[in-house]
């Protein structure tokens, strides 16, 4: 997938620089672009916004990265709840952010999601 700036027009671009963030996203949802539109609102640190369009987008890796920086519990069990879904490949990338931010309880519930190494999973719920 082509990165998210690499997909605004010159004028969008030109309205991001004169801060019309909101209204860009607006566009980029029209547009059927909600990947790209999540990406202009985590710009501005409007995370709960951006956590919906990515999930539209039906990336919720990115979701989760914005429902930790929203810090809000629902969003971050609801994103969870997605991700222990998804293929393995995707929840070993949600664990090892998880990990990095100290999130080591919810890295431990998407490794019960699985067949992962039980030992990870211990290592990670007594670090929680």
């Amino acid at each position: 997938m082509p990165s998210p700036e690499s997909l605004l027009s010159p004028e969008q671009r030109a309205a991001l620089a004169r801060g019309a963030h909101e209204s860009v996203a607006a566009q980029l949802v029209t547009a059927g672009q909600p990947a790209a539109a999540g990406w202009v609102l985590e710009q501005i640190w409007e995370f709960l916004g951006a956590h919906a369009h990515y999930l539209a987008a039906d990336l919720p890796l990115d979701a989760l990265r914005c429902a930790l920086e929203a810090a809000r519990p629902d969003l971050l069990d609801h994103t969870l709840e997605l991700l222990a879904l998804r293929p393995r490949s995707e929840r070993d990338a949600a664990v090892q952010l998880l990990q990095r931010r100290g999130r080591h309880a919810e890295a431990a519930r998407l490794l019960a999601a699985d067949d992962a190494d039980p030992a990870a999973r211990a290592r990670a719920l007594l670090r929680a």
